[in-house]
């Protein structure tokens, strides 16, 4: 059976690939049937100011929400006693990975484990906003907080910029919605990098959308300096840069050439943020590699053919783990990534070559974790989905109310699930 669902996995991604591969060849030059171009995306006006701002609002009252939401969450499950244990709360935010997170805000060195800098595993650019926070707010858990809140907000806001450049106001305001939503949504908002690499990334799509490169090639940085997979925007840059040039189609031309010296040269500011952390790696331990084998020793992660997560997520189900555990975990990993992989064949001709190309690039990473424990988590950062989501949702309105509802009331769920210790992670 996993031989089998290994074969349909590289069957599948591989179809994906080729029809993505054919339209880039396309759209950059080369003369292949027209049914392969990028579709003509009717957009809207950009957002004024104004908007923008009350998107912010928006978005952070939504962040102050679920904090609530946790307060009634611990009041009627875990407070004890006639006055409210404001610090106990707090405390149930620092679940999983924030503690490390909070940890690196001291630096890098101020913990080890029986020696070792375990925390060289994670990428710094949270915990140095968490750091700067701290020292007008005295609490890291309250720093860590707010720093997630007002990076996913202004995340919302770029997001929302992104969506009316090729779509409606309608569209764009629905695929806002569904980002906060997602189930796994709640990331945004806890003491992890979730936020700041979806703020970091979304502002790079942004920027590479708008063919403003050196934005593009800051930004980046920044993502590559926020997650592992922050470096893999280089690809839908490239594909972009590609389509805007149409170099394969003007392979003589030297201006086009010069064209992409002086816009794709931004794009190796990408790596950068990568060979930060693995500098950081070397001057703290003599070895830039050694993040990854705290990953393998710490966390039992090594890197795998991509394939192999069908024949991992499989062997799961076969070993006799608690049913909360699968709940927690991978039954919502193979639901996301069924949906991801449906999204990508339903929208190849229908959405932008370097939105699918992210899409395609985020699985293909993701899934290449031998222990993929945090896949859900993961996944909810790639954008793209919730555009192709909402484009559709516009198109029929149940099943607009479908997500919305079902979002919701699973968002709910895993929050409780999170804030209980479940192991949501």
């Amino acid at each position: 059976m996993t031989i089998f669902l290994q074969i349909l996995l590289v069957l599948v991604t591989s179809f994906i690939f080729l029809l993505l591969l054919w339209r880039v060849l396309a759209n950059a030059g080369v003369p292949f049937p027209k049914t392969m171009l990028e579709p003509t995306l009717t957009g809207s006006a950009s957002p004024s100011l104004k908007e923008c701002a009350e998107i912010f609002g928006y978005s952070m009252l939504f962040r102050i929400s679920i904090l609530i939401a946790s307060m009634l969450i611990f009041g009627l499950f875990f407070a004890q006693g006639k006055t409210f244990d404001f610090a106990g709360w707090l405390n149930h935010w620092m679940q999983w990975d924030a503690n490390n997170y909070v940890r690196i805000a001291d630096g890098y060195t101020s913990f080890t484990e029986s020696g070792r800098f375990t925390t060289l595993v994670f990428f710094p650019l949270y915990s140095f906003f968490l750091n700067l926070v701290n020292y007008i707010i005295p609490s890291p858990v309250i720093s860590g907080l707010l720093v997630s809140a007002v990076a996913s907000s202004i995340a919302v806001v770029y997001f929302y910029k992104l969506v009316c450049i090729d779509y409606s106001r309608s569209t764009a305001h629905t695929a806002s919605v569904l980002l906060c939503i997602f189930p796994f949504g709640f990331f945004y908002s806890s003491i992890m990098s979730e936020s700041v690499f979806l703020c970091t990334s979304v502002i790079t799509l942004y920027y590479i959308r708008k063919h403003d490169w050196w934005l593009a090639g800051i930004f980046g940085c920044l993502s590559a300096l926020s997650r592992s997979i922050g470096v893999f925007l280089v690809f839908p840059a490239a594909v972009e840069l590609l389509e805007e040039t149409r170099l394969l189609g003007n392979i003589k031309n030297k201006q086009v050439w010069l064209d992409i010296l002086k816009k794709g040269g931004w794009i190796l500011l990408f790596p950068v943020g990568t060979l930060i952390h693995l500098y950081i790696n070397y001057q703290i331990t003599g070895d830039p590699l050694y993040f990854l084998a705290m990953e393998k020793e710490i966390w039992f992660q090594t890197s795998q053919p991509f394939y192999k997560i069908a024949s991992t997520l499989w062997g799961v189900f076969q070993s006799g783990y608690d049913i909360p555990f699968l709940f927690a975990t991978f039954v919502p990993a193979i639901f996301i990534l069924i949906g991801i992989y449906a999204l990508m064949i339903w929208g190849i001709n229908k959405h932008k070559t370097m939105y699918l190309c992210w899409i395609l690039v985020s699985v293909l990473v993701n899934c290449s974790m031998s222990w993929p424990i945090s896949l859900p988590r993961y996944l909810t950062t790639i954008v793209p989905i919730y555009i192709i989501l909402a484009d559709e949702s516009e198109k029929h309105p149940k099943l607009k109310s479908a997500l919305l509802v079902g979002f919701g009331v699973l968002f709910g769920i895993f929050l409780v699930g999170y804030l209980s210790g479940k192991s949501i992670l």
